[in-house]
């Protein structure tokens, strides 16, 4: 009988979290009356050039084989290999060519990634990071000698539908295959971008802060006309308002425009569009040069860097809108906060989600620092018994000899507290305390800089109005680089 593919991921769930169980069973091999039997898997998925380009054809990850279970059927889970396969993007993108075409590449202040490096969350426009998220398929035989010298062989032959996956992370309480990415499709003004803090939240940024926020725009449909399963989005457009609620401006980000990073070789219609928007379901996805996960810079900074000066905003809204200026998203608003009054310092901080893009933080109140110091010392001999210097034959002073410190190993801890939080606000802080990219920014205006940093705390414990009344939060985070001091 042909090999047979016992259990393979939902095919109408096109897109997987790496971070889950992803299981491919296969069965129906040539087991009785053969010697040292396997079945044989082997993982594709689209190439990538550093984090920045796509190649043409299929890149083989890995080669995987095991003996048939009790059933007969050989069970794989190709999670780990395709979670070394995807990363959220720190950096912008530089300008790379695909066959014919220019990718995309982002900017800040203007000017192109090669010109002026800089980090994602800094983007005047759009970046597209291309390991975000990833197109993989299997092809699966089985080998076995015929003899119990013989040589073992290759036999049969198949492949599985092609699959999304990305940096995300499925908990074992929401399932088996649990993760539904059909909210995430901006088709209309009830769906959500890639961000864990609820839509309903209201953030409190301050002018200065940079920072992105990512969505999903591709196909997932070949009927072009399902706009529930086919991203409608052909801009995202921001709103300025003041304190009395009244509208300033509008300003649209079109995905097909140079100056924001992306192409203007087609037009910003869904025909146009639809010529470079990933598809989700074939391998065309390798030859499209938008990305299929998208990060726009939503910062007050990122905005006026790009615009200019916005006078007189008290908060602003962002949402995704289609060709003729509808909503296809839920609207984000974004309150813009003075540091505190009393001259606290304010902690800014990045951090990576479970939907494997960034969310941001901000800590309004105390906050401390201390350098955790560590020296190595040496001791040395004074005086100078060779007389070379003066008619003397032997001097000596106080400044020679003693002990010394050679080397100095210098940390910087930040200890930082929040406000008193909402609800809404403690469910999602603990995505902070346990992500595993944490970055923070500093510096002010075109000189920030967004330095990693990582989470000191050992626990979080998860306060509610009933147990606690006021809650409140305190972050401990180590810079990821020591400070530099210069040795002897």
């Amino acid at each position: 009988m042909a090999l047979t593919v016992i259990q393979k991921p939902d095919q109408t769930k096109r897109l997987i979290p790496a971070y889950s169980d992803i299981i491919f069973v296969i069965g129906n091999g040539q087991i009785a009356g053969n010697f040292r039997h396997k079945y044989v898997l082997k993982i594709y998925s689209n190439p990538v050039e550093g984090s920045d380009r796509y190649l043409n054809g299929n890149k083989l990850l890995a080669t995987l084989k095991t003996p048939a279970n009790s059933d007969g059927n050989g069970v794989f889970n190709i999670a780990k290999i395709l979670q070394d396969n995807v990363e959220t993007g720190t950096k912008g993108i530089s300008t790379t060519t695909h066959p014919s075409q220019t990718q995309w590449r982002s900017k800040f202040n203007g000017q192109d990634y090669d010109d002026a490096p800089h980090s994602i969350h800094q983007v005047d426009g759009f970046c597209g990071q291309r390991k975000m998220i990833r197109r993989f398929y299997v092809a699966y035989q089985e080998e076995f000698a015929t003899t119990s010298t013989g040589a073992v062989t290759l036999s049969g032959t198949g492949t599985s539908p092609l699959y999304g996956v990305f940096n995300g992370v499925l908990q074992l309480e929401d399932g088996f295959e649990g993760f539904d990415y059909t909210p995430y499709i901006l088709s209309s003004a009830a769906r959500k971008f890639m961000s864990t803090q609820p839509s309903t939240y209201t953030r409190k940024w301050r002018s200065g802060d940079f920072g992105v926020i990512s969505f999903l725009n591709g196909q997932f449909d070949s009927d072009t006309t399902n706009t529930s399963l086919n991203s409608q989005t052909r801009s995202i457009r921001l709103q300025f308002f003041n304190s009395s609620h009244a509208l300033l401006n509008t300003i649209d980000y079109p995905i097909n425009s140079s100056s924001l990073g992306g192409t203007a070789s087609v037009g910003n219609t869904t025909a146009g569009l639809n010529t470079i928007i990933p598809r989700m379901y074939d391998s065309l996805f390798t030859y499209r040069n938008i990305n299929c996960i998208q990060s726009v810079g939503i910062g007050f900074n990122n905005i006026e860097i790009r615009n200019g000066v916005q006078t007189g905003t008290s908060y602003y809204t962002i949402h995704a809108i289609n060709s003729v200026g509808s909503q296809k998203s839920v609207k984000i608003k974004i309150q813009l906060t003075d540091e505190d009054c009393k001259g606290l310092e304010t902690i800014r901080l990045a951090y990576v989600n479970t939907l494997g893009t960034w969310d941001y933080f901000n800590f309004y109140k105390k906050s401390t620092r201390k350098s955790e110091i560590k020296r190595s010392y040496y001791r040395s001999n004074y005086g100078d018994y060779g007389g070379a210097t003066t008619s003397q034959g032997y001097t000596q002073s106080s400044a020679e000899g003693g002990k010394r410190s050679f080397a100095t190993n210098v940390e910087e801890v930040i200890e930082a507290n929040t406000d008193f939080l909402t609800e809404v606000e403690v469910g999602f802080m603990k995505e902070l305390f346990i992500s595993p990219q944490v970055y923070m920014q500093v510096g002010t205006a075109t000189s920030v800089q967004f330095v990693p940093v990582c989470v000191e705390e050992k626990e979080y414990i998860k306060q509610t109005t009933a147990n606690d009344m006021l809650k409140q939060y305190i972050i401990e985070v180590r810079k990821g680089h020591k400070t530099r001091v210069q040795g002897l």
